[in-house]
């Protein structure tokens, strides 16, 4: 296990042999001060928008943020 982010891009599709109906996007993250991955977050985004078939809709955007718990003495 590592503390170090890895390497995405939102552009490329995840497609999983389980059920190919599927299909993930994985963006770089939006960390605080990170223009240039929001940028790329929202021209998917708007990209997505403006598609015309169903299937290169976006359906879904799952944001998960890293929470943590504090312990008091």
């Amino acid at each position: 296990m590592t503390n170090q982010r890895g390497i995405h891009d939102i552009n490329l599709q995840l497609v999983f042999s389980s059920n190919p109906k599927f299909v993930f996007h994985d963006s770089a993250g939006m960390e605080a001060g990170s223009r240039d991955e929001l940028a790329a977050l929202e021209a998917f985004i708007a990209e997505k928008a403006r598609s015309v078939h169903p299937s290169q809709r976006l359906h879904l955007i799952w944001f998960v943020c890293q929470c943590q718990k504090f312990f008091m003495n």
